[in-house]
């Protein structure tokens, strides 16, 4: 039996332009979703065809997960910035105020995005590059999330903890 997922038809409803699939060794590979012609799950497999008329194909107990942005950067570009942002986080684990610096970097114009795992946006502030910046998140519940840093040039992710 094969699913088909025909994606002209699914992108007015999708506001994802990208699909990430991460391989349980690490290996990441980004599909742009208007380059996708279709995508298959048959036989095990995840098949990606891309309207170039490529075919890649992912065995589904090799993957970690695949992921939909709303994001067109590109896994090794995020990497790449990733690996170049300076963005400390502190305390964490925190209980009511986490601190936000990133007076190291480059870019430190751009926003400050707190979600929880399944990817809802709890806080979002604009950050002017004027020192650290002291988020109030006592409203949360105890528990795992993540503190985005995002702009022109950077983005950059870290797991926070409330206790």
């Amino acid at each position: 039996m094969a699913i088909l997922l025909a994606f002209p038809l699914l992108l007015s409803a999708l506001s994802a332009q990208t699909l990430k699939v991460k391989q349980r060794s690490g290996n990441q590979t980004a599909y742009i979703l208007s380059n996708i012609q279709k995508m298959t799950f048959q036989d095990g497999n995840v098949n990606i065809q891309e309207k170039d008329n490529t075919t890649v194909v992912h065995a589904l107990d090799g993957l970690r997960h695949l992921n939909f942005f709303e994001s067109t950067t590109t896994i090794d570009r995020v990497l790449k910035q990733e690996n170049n942002a300076n963005m400390v986080i502190y305390p964490n684990p925190f209980t009511d105020i986490l601190n936000v610096d990133l007076r190291g970097s480059n870019d430190t114009e751009g926003s400050i995005t707190i979600f929880c795992l399944n990817g809802r946006v709890l806080l979002t502030q604009k950050n002017n590059g004027s020192g650290p910046v002291a988020l109030n998140l006592s409203h949360l519940p105890n528990g795992v999330f993540f503190c985005r840093y995002t702009s022109s040039t950077v983005n950059k992710s870290i797991k926070i903890i409330k206790k």
